[in-house]
C-alpha cells in the first residue's frame, strides 16, 4: 500500500464520516479497515460519529403498551417474556460493539448531524480532507432521514475539502422524491465512487458523470490484519461448525437447506436476538468465528466479503427473497461476480449439497481482486493529493 512520509508531529489529520451502528458487524468493521488505510497512507483519523438509535414511540398509550406486556411478561406468558429477553440481550450486545469503538475507532466525535449541517464551515478547516465511507451511507432506506443525505453528501464543509470513497445506495434505484438532493449531493465532489456497479450505473443516471468502482475497505486490509484484532469468543465452541450470520429472516426452505450440507456439523447462528450466547458476539469474535468455521452461509453482504476475505467455502442466500434483501441483493451481486464466484449463491430450485460439496479455488479470486484493489488505493490517494 502506498504510504507517505509524514514526521508523527506533522501529521495531517483528516475526518472520517460514516454510519455509526453498534449493531451491525460489518459497519464497525468497514469503519475499522478505513481508518486504518488512510492511518496507512500518513494521516491522524477523527471520526465524525453520528449515533442512531431506533425510535420508538411515546406517550401514554405507549407506557401502557409497555406495562402489559411486563405485566403478562411477569405472569411467565412466553411470548412476552421472550419480547424482554430479546430487548434485554439487544442492550447488552450494543454495549459490547460500543466497547469495540472505544477501543478501536480513533478520535470519536459524537455528533447530533442536524447540528453539524448547521455549523459554520470555518469549523473544519482543520481537517486537511474530510472523506464519507464507506457502507450505506447513501442509501435513505438505512438513514431514514433525507435531511441525513445532506449529512453524508458533506454538504457541511467546502467542496475542496470532500472525499468519497466506496459509498453505497443499497439500492440499485432511487425514488423520484430524492432525485434532485442525490444530485446536488454528488455533483459536490470533485471525484465520485461507489462499491458496487450498479451504483456507479446510478451515478452515471443522475448525474452523466463517470465513477470509480473500489472495493470495500475491508477487502484491502489484509488476513493478517484482521487476525490482529480478532478474539475467540469466550463461549463453548466445536472443532468443527458452520457459521451463520443472516440479517433476515430464514425461510422453512432456507433451514432445510443449510442443515442437509454436512449432518456431522454444528450450527452456529450469531444474529438471532434470542439467543443471548452467540448474539452477544462482538465485531472481534465475529473475525474469529469467521476465520475458524469450516463453512459459511450468508445473507449478509460483509458476512460474504470476510467469507472471500478468509479464504472460505460459502453459500450467499438473499437473491430469492421478497422485498428489501431481494431488492439489496445487488451489493453481493457486485462482489461474487468479480470474484468470479456467482455460483455461489442459493436457490431453491437447485440442491444445496452440489453448491457446497465444490470448494472455491482461491487463486482465481485472488488474481481477480488485486487490480480492483491497486486501483481502490490509486483513487483513494488521487483524492488526498498523494502522487
Amino acid at each position: 500500500m502506498q504510504t507517505v512520509s509524514y514526521s508523527q508531529s506533522n501529521k495531517p489529520t483528516v475526518l472520517l464520516v460514516t454510519w455509526y451502528d453498534n449493531d451491525n458487524h460489518g459497519n464497525r468493521l468497514q469503519h475499522y479497515a478505513m481508518q486504518t488505510i488512510l492511518k496507512s497512507l500518513g494521516f491522524k483519523v477523527d471520526n465524525l460519529c453520528c449515533l442512531h438509535f431506533r425510535e420508538s414511540s411515546s406517550g401514554i398509550m405507549y407506557d401502557l403498551k409497555i406495562a402489559r406486556r411486563r405485566f403478562f411478561a411477569y405472569l411467565g406468558v412466553k411470548r412476552y417474556r421472550k419480547f424482554f429477553n430479546e430487548q434485554n440481550n439487544f442492550k447488552i450486545r450494543f454495549k459490547r460493539f460500543e466497547e469495540f469503538s472505544e477501543k478501536y475507532i480513533d478520535g470519536k466525535i459524537i455528533v447530533d448531524f442536524e447540528e453539524v449541517l448547521k455549523s459554520d464551515k470555518n469549523q473544519w478547516n482543520k481537517y486537511f480532507k474530510v472523506i464519507v465511507g464507506s457502507d450505506q451511507v447513501w442509501n435513505i432506506q438505512v438513514i431514514r432521514k433525507t435531511k441525513m443525505l445532506e449529512y453524508f453528501y458533506l454538504s457541511f464543509v467546502e467542496r475542496e475539502k470532500r472525499v468519497n470513497y466506496g459509498p453505497s445506495f443499497g439500492y440499485n434505484y432511487i425514488l423520484d422524491e430524492h432525485f434532485d438532493i442525490h444530485k446536488k449531493g454528488l455533483l459536490g465532489f470533485d471525484r465520485l465512487s461507489c462499491r458496487e456497479q450498479s451504483g456507479c450505473e446510478l451515478i452515471k443516471k443522475i448525474t452523466g458523470l463517470e465513477s470509480q468502482l473500489v472495493l470495500d475497505p475491508t477487502l484491502i486490509l489484509t488476513i493478517e490484519q484482521w487476525r490482529s484484532i480478532s478474539r475467540k469468543p469466550s463461549y463453548n465452541i466445536p472443532e468443527h461448525y458452520i457459521m451463520t450470520y443472516f440479517l433476515g429472516f430464514k425461510t422453512s426452505d432456507e433451514l432445510k437447506a443449510i442443515s442437509s450440507i454436512n449432518s456431522d456439523l454444528e450450527i452456529i447462528e450469531i444474529h438471532d436476538r434470542g439467543d443471548k450466547e452467540h448474539y452477544l458476539t462482538d465485531p472481534q469474535e465475529f473475525i474469529w468465528l469467521i476465520d475458524h468455521a469450516d463453512f459459511i452461509c450468508t445473507d449478509s453482504f460483509h458476512g460474504t466479503v470476510f467469507s472471500i476475505k478468509f479464504k472460505k467455502d460459502f453459500i450467499s442466500f438473499g437473491k430469492y427473497k421478497k422485498g428489501r434483501l431481494l431488492n439489496t441483493f445487488a451489493r453481493m451481486d457486485n462482489i461474487l461476480s468479480i470474484c468470479g464466484l456467482s455460483d455461489r449463491v442459493y436457490y431453491p430450485e437447485k440442491d444445496i449439497r452440489e453448491i457446497s460439496k465444490s470448494s472455491i479455488d482461491y487463486s482465481n479470486v485472488e488474481e481477480r481482486l488485486k487490480p480492483i484493489k491497486d486501483i481502490s488505493i490509486k483513487y483513494l490517494c488521487k483524492c488526498l493529493d498523494i502522487e
